[in-house]
């Protein structure tokens, strides 16, 4: 996993997954002064001081996700931190 550490002003350091769209990582960068674009092996959004993991899926994605039997393992691996979060996002008319 990527190091980080807690930045001077005391603001922590958010890890964002490179496999995420550039408008997520920008608008993730915004929110969060201080981030790093690294490829992470669990999660799009970690902050290892609190123990924070966020998976975010679009709603194809979680079903394909289901159906392949790769979100248990993702599960799984996010159950190593304190704090895992699992966001789905998307209509079902988006479904294909």
């Amino acid at each position: 996993m990527a190091s980080r550490s807690t930045c001077e002003k005391g603001e922590e350091m958010i890890l964002i997954d490179t496999r995420e769209p550039e408008n997520i990582i920008k608008r993730a960068q915004k929110i969060f002064k201080e981030s790093e674009v690294a490829t992470l092996p669990v999660g799009d959004f970690i902050d290892e001081e609190i123990g924070l993991c966020v998976e975010r899926k679009d709603l194809q994605d979680f079903l394909n996700s289901v159906r392949s039997k790769h979100m248990h393992k993702q599960l799984v691996q996010m159950g190593q931190f304190p704090h895992p979060f699992l966001i789905i996002s998307g209509r079902q008319s988006d479904l294909h």
